[in-house]
């Protein structure tokens, strides 16, 4: 090291050893800067909002950009709809653009009087050309998690549904979803996505509480030991199908059957499902919200979770059921079989008799068996799995739109 200096002279060592020195330090303190720099996120919707709905429904956005955190992604805090003039000003402190919903941002609400709904259509189609657009010129890449192939309650066959879901799968960098098997599914509704991640969905068990046993669930809700009991849980709609189920169960015999169909509803529906209920009194209904402590009741009493919804590419309830351990039935469509695997009876939904015959192999099957299938599937849940997935998404868009990628968080 020293023998560079050997032939200079003796004034002009100490200068040339200083100079040398300060390059080795700003050099070292570059690259600690470019290690120790963080990758910034912003989550759609904001996962740090105080919204006792969003905190309650999908807790899982929460957990998610806390992994991130730990990952080496920041995840800030966003506005409820993001302007143009956010997205610009944003520029240089954002990395991605990670939308959950997409749909809640680029067409209007429901409360807007008809005569207006078409000008706002226009309006929220204008802004989401202009926001996609606008990003990639800034080099911001968009990340989707699709959820679902169409919003809850909307009509798949609208045009402009289906449009502005195609428009997004081919410009944004990158597309997660929830599970392997659902990418022939998305891909053939609107195509294929530059890059597709899947980003299984941790386990839910920690966000309920834990305060009863299983048989102190069962004696609460007045179930006998021997009791069979399958639980379809959630907001209820038509595609939820609540209404197949409880006539399929009505035909299948078994004094020691049980069934408890939960979840708010809108009025119709309810009706309906509860008159096709009332002459069989194995079949409980209870058509409104349920605290967390009511969940946990109703998950550690049952035996079997049944999800008979149509078209639905995931589903939260079916990792709910897993997470506690409960085989499930649910259609093959989407997400289900890489989620599902072998803990539960999944059946083709457009097989007329395919949501019957599952309940009745289950209701013949060897729970114990099953159970302990939905008991190791639990434990390979895991929201960090999750997370280090997305930061692989991550990873690829900012790499496609050309800014500097930081480096692994250990």
């Amino acid at each position: 090291m020293l023998s560079s200096y050997k032939s200079m002279r003796p004034l002009e060592v100490l200068p040339a050893f200083l100079s040398n020195a300060c390059r080795k330090i700003m050099s070292i303190t570059q690259d600690n800067k470019a290690t120790t720099k963080r990758m910034v996120c912003a989550v759609f919707p904001n996962p740090f909002r105080n919204d006792p709905w969003l905190q309650s429904n999908h807790p899982v956005l929460l957990q998610i950009a806390k992994e991130l955190e730990r990952q080496g992604c920041d995840c800030v805090p966003t506005p409820d709809f993001p302007s143009l003039t956010w997205l610009f000003s944003n520029r240089k402190k954002i990395d991605i653009i990670h939308f959950n919903w997409p749909e809640a941002y680029y067409r209007p609400t429901r409360e807007v009087a008809k005569p207006f709904r078409s000008l706002l259509r226009l309006l929220h189609l204008g802004w989401l050309h202009a926001f996609v657009y606008l990003a990639k010129a800034l080099r911001m890449p968009i990340v989707w998690t699709i959820n679902d192939l169409y919003p809850h309650g909307q009509d798949p066959k609208r045009p402009l549904e289906r449009y502005c879901r195609s428009f997004l799968m081919r410009n944004v960098s990158a597309l997660i979803l929830c599970a392997e098997s659902a990418g022939p599914v998305v891909q053939s509704e609107f195509g294929p996505a530059k890059h597709t991640i899947s980003a299984p969905l941790g386990n839910y068990r920690a966000f309920y509480p834990d305060t009863v046993t299983e048989k102190e669930a069962r004696s609460r809700l007045g179930l006998n030991p021997d009791d069979v009991v399958f639980l379809c849980f959630g907001s209820m709609r038509e595609s939820r199908n609540g209404k197949e189920l409880i006539s399929v169960f009505r035909d299948i015999p078994g004094k020691n059957l049980r069934l408890f169909v939960v979840g708010a509803s809108p009025d119709g529906l309810r009706r309906d499902m509860e008159l096709s209920a009332w002459e069989d009194p194995r079949i409980r209904c209870l058509f409104q919200l349920v605290s967390n402590n009511q969940l946990e009741l109703l998950f550690k009493a049952s035996d079997w979770v049944v999800v008979p919804g149509k078209n639905y590419l995931t589903s939260a309830v079916l990792v709910l059921g897993l997470s506690y351990g409960r085989p499930v039935i649910s259609s093959d469509f989407g997400c289900a079989p890489s989620i599902a695997g072998n803990a539960g009876f999944l059946y083709n939904q457009d097989e007329p008799e395919g949501l019957k015959q599952a309940v009745l192999n289950a209701a013949h099957a060897d729970l114990g068996k099953y159970r302990r299938y939905a008991q190791e599937r639990a434990q390979h849940l895991s929201w960090e799995k999750t997370a280090k997935q997305m930061m692989k998404a991550f990873r690829l868009s900012l790499a496609e739109s050309g800014r500097s990628v930081p480096d692994q968080a250990a």
